[in-house]
């Protein structure tokens, strides 16, 4: 469910001005300016005072609860994993076709990464620390959940530990080149990427 103070991909309108934030609210309104700021300029081209006049309090208000910038693209990163986790989560669960069900995770996966494209490439760039990373393992544990799934069905013919580095891996790369400079993927279309998909998660099935 998005927040109302969550801002619009692409650059929204600053946030206008305003005084008496309820003790506890300031740091949530910290990092939706934050999230705001990353999708307009990446992650490291705007500082905490730009992100206090954003939500329109002083630059020294910050730091009542944050210690520096990267404190505060900390919380970025675990909101953008909250999300990620939401949107691995909206996938039903494909009983009768444990690929196809892989291949539906892989595909919101990416399409996540391509809505998001700043905040999902600064979830994989910073150094991990609680609770960003807690919220990622949380994130993965959706995928790690459908693939122990399919293995106590007997559809696995790995380790799931390995089954997870091997969709994981794969859904990653595709979603990093979908959003970075190559074109050829950026043009892929859904469907020739769940067949990529596919093909790759069909090896680690047992009756692939």
């Amino acid at each position: 469910m998005t927040s109302q103070l969550s801002p619009r991909a692409g650059g929204g309108r600053p946030l206008p001005a305003r005084s008496g934030y309820h003790h506890g609210n300031l740091r949530s309104a910290l990092v939706q300016a934050a999230v705001g700021l990353v999708r307009e300029k990446g992650p490291y081209d705007f500082n905490l005072a730009e992100a206090a006049r954003r939500v329109g309090v002083s630059v020294a208000a910050p730091y009542r609860h944050f210690d520096d910038r990267e404190a505060l693209l900390a919380e970025v990163a675990h909101w953008g994993y909250e999300q990620l986790r939401d949107a691995l989560d909206a996938v039903p669960a494909e009983a009768d076709d444990p690929v196809g069900g892989l291949v539906a995770l892989g595909l919101a996966y990416i399409r996540f990464a391509e809505r998001d494209p700043r905040v999902f490439q600064l979830m994989f760039s910073l150094e991990e620390r609680a609770p960003a990373a807690d919220a990622g393992r949380d994130a993965l544990g959706v995928l790690q959940r459908a693939l122990e799934r399919a293995d106590a069905a007997g559809e696995i013919s790995v380790d799931v530990d390995l089954a997870l580095r091997v969709t994981w891996g794969l859904a990653h790369g595709v979603a990093m080149l979908k959003i970075g400079d190559m074109a050829t993927f950026r043009s892929e279309r859904p469907e020739h990427v769940a067949e990529v998909l596919r093909a790759a998660f069909t090896g680690i099935m047992r009756h692939g």
